[in-house]
Protein backbone atom coordinates (compact mmCIF):
# COMPACT_ATOMS: atom_id res chain seq x y z
CA UNK A 1 0.00 0.00 0.00
CA UNK A 2 2.56 2.48 1.23
CA UNK A 3 4.71 1.59 -2.81
CA UNK A 4 1.43 2.79 -3.77
CA UNK A 5 0.88 5.86 -2.42
CA UNK A 6 4.43 6.60 -3.63
CA UNK A 7 4.05 6.12 -7.13
CA UNK A 8 0.93 7.86 -6.96
CA UNK A 9 2.84 10.69 -5.41
CA UNK A 10 5.35 11.13 -8.27
CA UNK A 11 2.94 12.95 -10.74
CA UNK A 12 2.22 15.63 -8.26
CA UNK A 13 5.43 16.15 -7.16
CA UNK A 14 7.10 16.57 -10.65
CA UNK A 15 4.71 19.15 -11.02
CA UNK A 16 6.19 21.08 -8.01
CA UNK A 17 9.51 20.63 -9.40
CA UNK A 18 8.65 22.17 -12.35
CA UNK A 19 7.39 25.17 -11.16
CA UNK A 20 10.00 25.74 -8.09
CA UNK A 21 13.40 24.40 -9.47
CA UNK A 22 14.95 28.16 -10.67
CA UNK A 23 15.69 28.30 -14.39
CA UNK A 24 18.85 29.24 -14.07
CA UNK A 25 19.12 25.88 -12.33
CA UNK A 26 17.12 24.13 -14.87
CA UNK A 27 19.46 25.65 -18.03
CA UNK A 28 22.99 24.94 -16.35
CA UNK A 29 22.44 21.64 -14.43
CA UNK A 30 19.30 20.27 -16.76
CA UNK A 31 19.34 21.30 -20.35
CA UNK A 32 23.26 21.69 -20.15
CA UNK A 33 24.30 18.49 -18.44
CA UNK A 34 21.61 15.53 -17.44
CA UNK A 35 18.92 15.72 -20.01
CA UNK A 36 21.74 15.67 -23.08
CA UNK A 37 23.35 12.59 -21.38
CA UNK A 38 20.13 10.36 -20.61
CA UNK A 39 18.97 11.29 -24.05
CA UNK A 40 22.14 10.12 -25.44
CA UNK A 41 22.31 6.53 -22.86
CA UNK A 42 18.51 5.75 -23.59
CA UNK A 43 19.36 6.68 -27.66
CA UNK A 44 22.25 4.39 -27.49
CA UNK A 45 20.32 1.37 -26.91
CA UNK A 46 16.72 2.35 -28.30
CA UNK A 47 19.07 3.01 -31.50
CA UNK A 48 20.08 -0.42 -31.77
CA UNK A 49 16.57 -1.42 -32.62
CA UNK A 50 15.50 -0.18 -36.11
CA UNK A 51 12.19 -0.25 -35.28
CA UNK A 52 10.27 2.77 -33.35
CA UNK A 53 10.74 1.26 -29.45
CA UNK A 54 7.79 3.77 -29.11
CA UNK A 55 5.63 2.84 -31.05
CA UNK A 56 5.96 -1.18 -30.00
CA UNK A 57 5.50 0.61 -26.38
CA UNK A 58 2.48 1.88 -27.10
CA UNK A 59 1.71 -1.69 -29.09
CA UNK A 60 1.78 -3.64 -25.31
CA UNK A 61 -0.24 -1.19 -23.74
CA UNK A 62 -3.10 -1.79 -25.79
CA UNK A 63 -2.51 -5.24 -25.84
CA UNK A 64 -2.34 -5.53 -22.17
CA UNK A 65 -5.86 -2.83 -22.08
CA UNK A 66 -7.68 -5.66 -20.59
CA UNK A 67 -5.10 -6.25 -17.16
CA UNK A 68 -5.58 -2.48 -16.82
CA UNK A 69 -8.90 -1.34 -17.33
CA UNK A 70 -9.46 -3.65 -14.31
CA UNK A 71 -7.43 -2.14 -11.88
CA UNK A 72 -7.90 1.98 -11.57
CA UNK A 73 -5.19 1.92 -9.43
CA UNK A 74 -2.45 0.36 -11.63
CA UNK A 75 -3.78 3.42 -14.76
CA UNK A 76 -3.57 6.01 -12.12
CA UNK A 77 0.17 5.03 -11.06
CA UNK A 78 1.72 4.50 -14.19
CA UNK A 79 0.40 7.98 -15.38
CA UNK A 80 1.70 9.56 -12.14
CA UNK A 81 5.38 7.89 -12.68
CA UNK A 82 5.23 8.65 -16.56
CA UNK A 83 4.02 12.18 -15.87
CA UNK A 84 7.89 12.52 -13.35
CA UNK A 85 9.80 10.39 -16.18
CA UNK A 86 8.35 13.32 -18.57
CA UNK A 87 9.42 15.44 -16.72
CA UNK A 88 12.38 14.27 -15.50
CA UNK A 89 13.72 12.88 -18.49
CA UNK A 90 12.87 15.77 -21.11
CA UNK A 91 9.77 18.16 -19.54
CA UNK A 92 12.03 20.77 -17.50
CA UNK A 93 13.78 22.11 -20.88
CA UNK A 94 10.55 23.88 -21.29
CA UNK A 95 11.77 25.96 -18.33
CA UNK A 96 14.78 26.90 -19.87
CA UNK A 97 16.11 30.31 -20.73
CA UNK A 98 14.85 31.50 -24.43
CA UNK A 99 17.40 29.98 -26.81
CA UNK A 100 18.40 33.33 -28.66
CA UNK A 101 20.64 33.86 -25.63
CA UNK A 102 22.64 30.71 -26.22
CA UNK A 103 23.10 31.90 -29.94
CA UNK A 104 23.86 35.54 -29.29
CA UNK A 105 20.76 36.54 -31.12
CA UNK A 106 18.46 39.74 -29.80
CA UNK A 107 14.83 39.46 -30.72
CA UNK A 108 12.95 42.63 -30.09
CA UNK A 109 10.05 44.15 -31.84
CA UNK A 110 10.64 44.63 -35.76
CA UNK A 111 9.70 46.82 -38.52
CA UNK A 112 7.52 46.14 -41.39
CA UNK A 113 10.25 46.44 -44.03
CA UNK A 114 12.72 44.49 -42.00
CA UNK A 115 10.01 41.53 -42.87
CA UNK A 116 9.37 42.76 -46.22
CA UNK A 117 13.34 42.79 -46.86
CA UNK A 118 13.32 39.11 -45.16
CA UNK A 119 10.63 37.38 -47.09
CA UNK A 120 12.25 38.84 -50.57
CA UNK A 121 15.42 36.96 -49.21
CA UNK A 122 14.21 34.12 -48.03
CA UNK A 123 11.77 33.76 -51.41
CA UNK A 124 14.95 34.20 -53.71
CA UNK A 125 17.18 31.96 -52.30
CA UNK A 126 14.28 29.30 -51.58
CA UNK A 127 13.36 29.68 -55.58
CA UNK A 128 17.41 28.95 -56.20
CA UNK A 129 17.41 26.40 -54.01
CA UNK A 130 14.61 24.68 -55.42
CA UNK A 131 15.90 25.16 -59.10
CA UNK A 132 19.10 23.25 -57.71
CA UNK A 133 16.90 20.29 -56.36
CA UNK A 134 16.21 17.12 -57.78
CA UNK A 135 12.37 16.53 -58.36
CA UNK A 136 10.24 13.30 -59.22
CA UNK A 137 6.91 13.78 -61.76
CA UNK A 138 7.12 17.73 -61.28
CA UNK A 139 7.68 17.83 -57.43
CA UNK A 140 10.51 18.11 -55.53
CA UNK A 141 12.30 15.27 -53.79
CA UNK A 142 15.33 14.05 -52.01
CA UNK A 143 18.62 13.55 -53.39
CA UNK A 144 18.33 9.96 -52.14
CA UNK A 145 16.51 7.96 -49.88
CA UNK A 146 14.65 8.17 -46.30
CA UNK A 147 17.62 6.47 -44.47
CA UNK A 148 19.97 8.70 -46.31
CA UNK A 149 18.30 12.09 -45.66
CA UNK A 150 18.31 10.94 -41.55
CA UNK A 151 22.26 10.12 -42.21
CA UNK A 152 22.66 13.50 -43.74
CA UNK A 153 20.42 15.48 -41.24
CA UNK A 154 22.71 13.55 -38.41
CA UNK A 155 26.12 14.90 -40.31
CA UNK A 156 24.66 18.68 -40.49
CA UNK A 157 24.63 18.41 -36.71
CA UNK A 158 27.62 17.22 -36.02
CA UNK A 159 28.85 19.97 -38.06
CA UNK A 160 26.62 22.74 -36.20
CA UNK A 161 27.83 21.27 -32.89
CA UNK A 162 31.31 22.20 -34.01
CA UNK A 163 30.27 25.81 -33.32
CA UNK A 164 27.35 25.20 -30.86
CA UNK A 165 28.95 22.40 -28.47
CA UNK A 166 25.35 22.10 -27.28
CA UNK A 167 23.83 20.65 -30.53
CA UNK A 168 26.99 18.17 -30.90
CA UNK A 169 26.91 14.45 -29.48
CA UNK A 170 25.89 10.93 -30.94
CA UNK A 171 21.75 10.57 -30.56
CA UNK A 172 19.38 7.91 -31.54
CA UNK A 173 18.66 8.59 -35.45
CA UNK A 174 15.18 9.52 -36.47
CA UNK A 175 12.61 6.82 -36.88
CA UNK A 176 10.69 6.25 -39.19
CA UNK A 177 6.64 5.87 -38.08
CA UNK A 178 4.92 2.67 -38.01
CA UNK A 179 1.63 4.06 -38.37
CA UNK A 180 2.59 7.16 -40.87
CA UNK A 181 -0.73 7.07 -42.58
CA UNK A 182 -2.78 7.52 -39.78
CA UNK A 183 0.03 9.80 -38.63
CA UNK A 184 -0.91 11.66 -41.48
CA UNK A 185 -4.72 11.37 -41.19
CA UNK A 186 -4.02 13.86 -37.80
CA UNK A 187 -1.88 15.82 -39.48
CA UNK A 188 1.24 14.92 -37.87
CA UNK A 189 4.60 15.44 -39.53
CA UNK A 190 6.98 14.44 -36.30
CA UNK A 191 6.96 13.41 -33.14
CA UNK A 192 10.10 13.07 -29.95
CA UNK A 193 9.46 10.61 -27.68
CA UNK A 194 11.49 11.43 -24.34
CA UNK A 195 10.90 7.92 -22.79
CA UNK A 196 12.68 6.30 -25.36
CA UNK A 197 14.52 9.46 -26.93
CA UNK A 198 13.55 8.51 -30.46
CA UNK A 199 12.79 11.50 -32.77
CA UNK A 200 10.29 10.39 -35.53
CA UNK A 201 8.92 11.20 -38.75
CA UNK A 202 5.95 10.05 -40.91
CA UNK A 203 6.96 8.68 -44.32
CA UNK A 204 4.18 8.93 -45.98
CA UNK A 205 4.02 12.71 -46.97
CA UNK A 206 5.98 14.33 -49.85
CA UNK A 207 9.88 13.64 -49.04
CA UNK A 208 11.04 17.31 -49.88
CA UNK A 209 9.90 18.21 -46.32
CA UNK A 210 11.95 15.59 -44.80
CA UNK A 211 14.93 17.63 -44.30
CA UNK A 212 13.33 20.16 -42.05
CA UNK A 213 10.94 18.33 -40.27
CA UNK A 214 14.00 15.36 -39.31
CA UNK A 215 15.96 18.38 -37.87
CA UNK A 216 13.08 19.66 -35.96
CA UNK A 217 12.65 16.39 -34.12
CA UNK A 218 16.34 16.40 -33.43
CA UNK A 219 16.48 19.71 -31.86
CA UNK A 220 13.95 18.20 -29.43
CA UNK A 221 15.97 15.76 -28.77
CA UNK A 222 19.33 18.11 -28.16
CA UNK A 223 16.94 20.05 -25.37
CA UNK A 224 15.33 22.02 -27.77
CA UNK A 225 11.99 22.09 -26.28
CA UNK A 226 9.78 25.15 -27.46
CA UNK A 227 8.23 24.93 -31.02
CA UNK A 228 9.30 27.83 -32.42
CA UNK A 229 13.13 27.40 -31.36
CA UNK A 230 13.19 23.99 -32.79
CA UNK A 231 12.07 25.32 -35.75
CA UNK A 232 14.72 27.47 -35.80
CA UNK A 233 17.14 25.28 -35.07
CA UNK A 234 15.76 23.32 -37.74
CA UNK A 235 16.61 25.99 -40.16
CA UNK A 236 19.67 26.67 -39.26
CA UNK A 237 20.80 22.99 -39.01
CA UNK A 238 18.55 22.53 -42.73
CA UNK A 239 19.85 25.42 -44.13
CA UNK A 240 23.47 25.01 -43.56
CA UNK A 241 23.77 21.63 -45.25
CA UNK A 242 24.86 22.32 -48.64
CA UNK A 243 22.46 20.36 -50.40
CA UNK A 244 20.26 21.77 -52.26
CA UNK A 245 16.89 19.56 -51.09
CA UNK A 246 18.29 20.39 -47.73
CA UNK A 247 18.27 24.18 -48.39
CA UNK A 248 15.29 24.13 -49.97
CA UNK A 249 13.03 22.22 -47.35
CA UNK A 250 14.74 24.93 -44.91
CA UNK A 251 13.45 27.54 -46.48
CA UNK A 252 10.19 26.07 -47.62
CA UNK A 253 9.65 24.80 -43.53
CA UNK A 254 9.52 28.41 -42.51
CA UNK A 255 7.90 30.98 -45.06
CA UNK A 256 4.61 29.95 -44.49
CA UNK A 257 4.99 31.83 -40.82
CA UNK A 258 6.92 34.67 -42.34
CA UNK A 259 4.35 35.32 -45.36
CA UNK A 260 1.47 34.56 -42.32
CA UNK A 261 3.13 37.52 -40.36
CA UNK A 262 3.60 39.56 -43.42
CA UNK A 263 -0.10 39.33 -44.54
CA UNK A 264 -0.95 40.67 -41.09
CA UNK A 265 0.36 43.89 -41.22
CA UNK A 266 0.91 44.35 -45.60
CA UNK A 267 -1.49 41.78 -47.51
CA UNK A 268 -0.17 43.27 -50.43
CA UNK A 269 3.30 43.02 -50.03
CA UNK A 270 2.60 39.22 -48.96
CA UNK A 271 0.59 38.30 -52.10
CA UNK A 272 3.47 40.04 -53.79
CA UNK A 273 5.78 37.57 -52.38
CA UNK A 274 4.04 34.37 -53.21
CA UNK A 275 3.48 36.02 -56.92
CA UNK A 276 7.46 35.74 -57.34
CA UNK A 277 7.69 32.26 -56.06
CA UNK A 278 9.15 30.08 -59.39
CA UNK A 279 6.86 27.88 -61.15
CA UNK A 280 8.67 25.07 -59.60
CA UNK A 281 7.85 26.21 -56.47
CA UNK A 282 4.35 26.95 -57.18
CA UNK A 283 4.22 23.63 -58.41
CA UNK A 284 5.68 21.92 -54.95
CA UNK A 285 2.84 23.93 -52.78
CA UNK A 286 0.19 22.45 -54.78
CA UNK A 287 1.27 18.80 -54.26
CA UNK A 288 1.37 20.02 -50.89
CA UNK A 289 -1.99 21.37 -50.54
CA UNK A 290 -3.43 18.33 -52.36
CA UNK A 291 -1.66 15.79 -50.81
CA UNK A 292 -3.27 17.04 -46.99
CA UNK A 293 -6.34 17.12 -48.38
CA UNK A 294 -6.56 13.57 -49.73
CA UNK A 295 -4.73 12.35 -46.69
CA UNK A 296 -6.08 14.28 -43.60
CA UNK A 297 -8.99 13.19 -41.82
CA UNK A 298 -10.88 16.22 -40.24
CA UNK A 299 -11.85 14.95 -37.09
CA UNK A 300 -9.03 13.54 -36.53
CA UNK A 301 -7.05 16.29 -37.42
CA UNK A 302 -9.20 18.27 -35.36
CA UNK A 303 -8.73 16.08 -32.13
CA UNK A 304 -4.46 15.99 -32.62
CA UNK A 305 -4.40 20.10 -32.94
CA UNK A 306 -6.66 20.22 -29.66
CA UNK A 307 -4.47 17.34 -27.93
CA UNK A 308 -0.76 19.56 -29.01
CA UNK A 309 -2.12 22.60 -27.86
CA UNK A 310 -3.48 21.63 -24.64
CA UNK A 311 0.11 19.29 -24.03
CA UNK A 312 2.04 22.80 -24.88
CA UNK A 313 -0.04 24.71 -22.60
CA UNK A 314 0.44 22.81 -19.88
CA UNK A 315 3.95 22.92 -20.27
CA UNK A 316 3.81 26.72 -19.11
CA UNK A 317 3.21 27.74 -23.58
CA UNK A 318 0.27 30.12 -23.16
CA UNK A 319 -0.07 30.16 -27.00
CA UNK A 320 -0.03 26.83 -27.44
CA UNK A 321 0.05 26.01 -31.29
CA UNK A 322 0.23 29.65 -32.28
CA UNK A 323 4.02 29.53 -30.90
CA UNK A 324 5.12 27.61 -33.95
CA UNK A 325 4.96 30.78 -35.60
CA UNK A 326 7.07 32.50 -33.08
CA UNK A 327 10.13 31.41 -34.81
CA UNK A 328 9.34 34.89 -37.22
CA UNK A 329 11.19 36.55 -34.19
CA UNK A 330 14.05 34.39 -34.08
CA UNK A 331 14.30 34.69 -38.07
CA UNK A 332 14.65 38.32 -38.02
CA UNK A 333 16.92 38.24 -35.56
CA UNK A 334 19.38 36.10 -37.13
CA UNK A 335 19.19 38.41 -40.28
CA UNK A 336 19.98 41.37 -38.25
CA UNK A 337 23.30 40.19 -36.76
CA UNK A 338 23.83 38.50 -40.65
CA UNK A 339 23.60 41.61 -41.79
CA UNK A 340 24.80 44.13 -39.39
CA UNK A 341 27.56 46.33 -41.16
Amino acid sequence: MRARWILLSAGPMAVVAQQLLPISWVETYFAGGVAPRLARAIGALTGLIPLSVAELGVLTLCLSAPWWWRRGWAIACTLSVGYALFVGLWGLNYRREPIAGALDLHTRDSSVGELRALVDEFVARMNQARAAAPERDGVATLKGDFADAVIRAQDTYRRAGAERPWLAGDYAPVKPLLLSPLASAGGLAGVYIPFTAEPHLSTSGLSFTVPFNACHEMAHQRSVAREDEANFVAFLTARDHGDPDFQYSAYAGVLSHLLGALARVDPEAAKAARDRFSPQVQADRRAYAAWWEAHRVDWLWTASAAANNAYLRSNGVPDGVASYGRVVDLLLAEHRARTAP
